[in-house]
């Protein structure tokens, strides 16, 4: 053969045995997107939510957003069957329990017989 009849030979040989020699890709590691772990390492962490049924008037001060005033009606309300009963009884402004949905919930008492 030619050394042109070669070449394209060498160049097919050559470069099955580099992919050949390359990990099949199940077994590398996942690639972390460098932005991804730097914004989950950032994130704030799960808040520590608070009963409206059950919180003293300081526990509910600790609730980002949440006056002395409010605190004081949401404990003059209580029980609630849910959270959302501080908006549709009046006891805290929609834009005030937007705020604070995430911070609270409500348990209820199970009754002993």
């Amino acid at each position: 053969m030619t050394q042109k009849a070669l070449k394209p030979v060498i160049l097919l040989i050559s470069a099955s045995l580099t992919l050949g020699a390359q990990e099949p890709p199940e077994a590398r590691a996942p690639e972390k997107h460098p932005l991804k772990a730097r914004i989950r390492s950032k994130a704030t962490p799960q808040p520590q939510r608070v009963d409206l049924n059950s919180a003293s008037q300081e526990d509910l001060k600790k609730v980002p957003g949440l006056t002395d005033e409010l605190a004081a009606r949401i404990i003059a309300g209580r029980p609630y069957l849910t959270k959302s009963n501080l908006v549709t009884r009046s006891i805290v402004p929609l834009d005030a329990y937007q705020a604070i949905q995430g911070w609270v919930m409500v348990k209820q008492k199970v009754a002993v017989k």
